[in-house]
């Protein structure tokens, strides 16, 4: 094929009516609140099990590979092609080429460079995950690497987290029954270690960049899977250690041009406890001061095309937000709370918003033609 340039992907985009299937031309920026409780977001095994801090603080941290299992495991969940699970990686990439390209079995790709080719951008086209985080392949005879268009990076948490660390000790009857005159426990019974936390808002960022590489297929119809990833799965997982955590906020900012990338806004946010912060354990517990999100927003909004938006609430009640502003006399005036939704709308009025419903069918809404 010939080479791909961005001229290439910016005029399909502006050709397009029905942008689905079109190839992504744009920069994104993504940004997600996720809030946990009670439960273990990303255990370590250095720590014994416990959760991952950012090194002397209480600052709560969830590797990337973790948000993308989570994430891969709820895509699967929906039907969807995941190459990165438990098996063996040869395995499937064998059963792949059987029932794809079965005159390429017995094909030693290290001399057929075409058909190794061939069957790369196959699996990437194939595998949702591919697709969008990209691939690192070891299998003998077919390894290969390609960067994918997302990525996404480590999390952490806006909030000092506390663990059960004094209080982590579970019995069992769970374990192997040994028979008479064993040293293990006759009833079969034993104590092990149960580690959570009791609150954290956990702040994450992720980028989607256009490519030009051959392999490079990302359309918009999976970016919308992907904003139903990032608003959905969390609270999809149902493991004790997983459960009982949820999308807060998820924010994609569509820049205008190739040139421009926004820093990870969570930064610019402060979390304000409403009690001691041992105690935070609900959004009731805390306020989000995001008076430098605005100030930063305002400053590259006319970057931005769009800012796509999903924010969760309980019955109307979400995580409570204000603004800092000075008063005519030069006294700091804090701005009644409100939703992340309202903020936008009250301080960065000219920046459009288009709310996101996950639940709907990817064929309506924004990106086409009944948008």
């Amino acid at each position: 094929m010939s080479k791909r340039t961005y001229e290439d992907l910016v005029e399909g985009f502006e050709k397009a009516t029905n942008l689905l299937d079109v190839l992504v031309a744009q920069n994104h920026s993504c940004f997600t609140l996720t809030e946990y409780k009670d439960n273990l977001p990303n255990g370590s095994f250095d720590y014994g099990g416990r959760q991952r801090f950012i090194f002397n603080s209480n600052i709560a941290r969830v590797t990337n590979y973790n948000q993308k299992r989570t994430m891969r495991d709820f895509a699967e969940f929906l039907g969807e092609n995941i190459f990165v699970k438990k098996g063996n990686l040869k395995d499937f990439t064998d059963a792949f080429i059987e029932k794809f390209f079965p005159k390429y079995k017995k094909t030693n790709f290290n001399k057929n460079k075409k058909a190794k080719k061939e069957i790369l951008k196959a699996l990437i086209d194939y595998y949702i995950d591919l697709k969008m985080f990209g691939m690192t392949l070891t299998v003998t005879g077919l390894n290969g690497q390609y960067t994918g268009p997302i990525q996404v990076y480590d999390s952490e948490s806006l909030n000092d987290v506390y663990t059960n660390e004094d209080d982590a000790s579970i019995t069992t009857c769970l374990v192997e029954k040994k028979s008479s005159g064993s040293k293990r426990n006759k009833e079969g019974s034993g104590v092990g270690k149960s580690y959570k936390i009791r609150y954290a808002l956990m702040s994450g960022f992720s980028e989607i960049r256009p490519q030009l590489s051959e392999f490079y297929n990302l359309t918009y119809r999976d970016i919308k899977k992907f904003d139903m990833f990032n608003a959905l799965a969390p609270s999809h997982c149902i493991s004790h250690s997983k459960g009982n955590r949820r999308t807060r906020l998820y924010l994609r900012f569509e820049s205008k041009t190739k040139l421009f990338a926004m820093e990870d806004i969570g930064k610019t946010m402060k979390f304000i406890p409403l009690v001691e912060p041992r105690l935070v354990s609900t959004i009731n517990d805390y306020e989000i001061d995001v008076t430098e999100t605005v100030k930063t927003l305002n400053k590259v909004k006319e970057h931005i095309t769009a800012v796509y938006l999903y924010e969760k609430t309980d019955v109307g009640n979400g995580i409570k937000y204000f603004v800092n502003k000075k008063d005519e006399n030069g006294n700091i005036e804090k701005s009644e709370t409100m939703p992340f939704s309202q903020i936008l709308k009250k301080y960065i009025s000219d920046m459009k918003v288009v709310e996101i419903n996950p639940y709907a069918e990817i064929e309506e809404g924004y990106y086409t033609n009944n948008s």
